[in-house]
């Protein structure tokens, strides 16, 4: 485990068991910038987004197809 994967984990064994959304979403972002800088958050979000996607739909079809079955 490098420095950085210690330090998110160390700050994510930190928190709190309940957060608002809106703090959901800076941690998501902070880690995103820790981890591939900041000037990348946006393009890093989008390709999660998109391939986030991209899994739920395989998922979606599986599990449509099972049901037919």
């Amino acid at each position: 485990m490098n420095d950085k994967q210690k330090q998110i984990l160390d700050a994510l064994n930190a928190l709190p068991d309940e957060m608002d959304p809106e703090e959901v979403e800076a941690l998501i972002c902070s880690i995103v910038g820790a981890y591939v800088g900041e000037e990348d958050v946006p393009a890093y979000l989008f390709y999660l987004g998109t391939k986030t996607g991209l899994i739920l739909k395989r998922i979606m079809e599986e599990a449509e197809k099972e049901t037919k079955h």
